[in-house]
This record gives structure tokens, sequence and C-alpha cells, in this order.
């Protein structure tokens, strides 16, 4: 398989990725009976303070589950870690730092206000916040893959050389 080949099926793998973590997402976050999502609020529930729940969960953790901190804390930024790093599969090239950025914050500000006004879930800037932080840290994945590849690459062409 010559390198175009390979190139190419790695994008289409890339892309079934990229499908899977959405269709992934969005389960999880309106249709998971595990995180409360089939059941709607009677009033709409939300937070607008920034760092309101991070602040609240880290200086009273001997109150929460294990789990209930990461699905709240962790799971926020790593549900956003595969966008980061599959973001170019979306646009069809390499992308940047700040476009990764604004675009993790825009999809989650799409989330949250969903989830308001469908009531599933809460809606909190601190969602918004943590899940852009996954994003920035998918970014640096994918930096890094293509980084180590790109070195690979090098490699190999020194070798047969």
């Amino acid at each position: 398989m010559g390198g175009n080949a390979k190139r190419k099926s790695m994008y289409w793998i890339c892309r079934v990725a990229f499908l899977v973590y959405v269709v992934v997402l969005i389960y999880l976050l309106f249709f998971c009976d595990r995180y409360g999502r089939t059941e709607q609020f009677e009033t709409i529930k939300y937070n607008l303070v920034p760092f309101q729940e991070i602040r609240r969960y880290i200086m009273n953790w001997q109150y929460f589950t294990v789990e209930l901190f990461i699905a709240n804390i962790a799971g926020n930024i790593c549900l956003f870690v595969p966008y980061g790093a599959l973001l170019f599969v979306w646009f069809g090239r390499p992308v940047g730092f700040l476009e990764v950025t604004l675009s993790s914050f825009g999809l989650s500000l799409i989330i949250e206000i969903i989830q308001l006004f469908t009531r599933v879930g809460v809606c909190d800037v601190d969602d918004m916040i943590l899940n852009t932080v996954g994003g920035m840290l998918g970014y640096f994945v994918y930096l890094l893959t293509r980084t180590i590849h790109r070195r690979l690459v090098n490699v190999r062409r020194k070798e047969k050389l």
C-alpha cells in the first residue's frame, strides 16, 4: 500500500472515529439513563457564574462520590478531548489552536443551550469551560500524534536511503 493510499485510509478511519464520537456524545448528553438524561426537570436549571460548580466540587470533595466528581469535572474535560484531537476531520485540513478552542467553546455553548431549553441536564457555564479545556487538550494530543507520525516517516525515509 502506497503512502497516499495509507494516508487516505487513515483519514477515513479518523472520519469514522469522529462520527462514532459524535453519536456517543449525543447519547451521553441527551439520552443516557445513568446520568439522568431521560428525565426533564420541572424548572429550568442553570449556572451562569464561572467556576462556581468547579469550586464547589473541589472545596467540598469529601461530600461527593468519586464517580460523581469524575463525571462532573474530569468527565466534562474528557468528553471533548476526542473533539479537539479529531477536529481536522471536520475541517478537512490541519487546524490551529484558536480554531479548536473557539470550536470547542461554540459546540459546548450549543449543547448547553439545548440542555437549557429541553430541560435535560443543567445549563452550566462551568461545563463550557471544562469542555473547552478538553478540546484544547485534544488539540495537544493531535499535535503530539502528528509530530510522532512525522518523525517516524522521516526515520523510515532515512533508512531507505
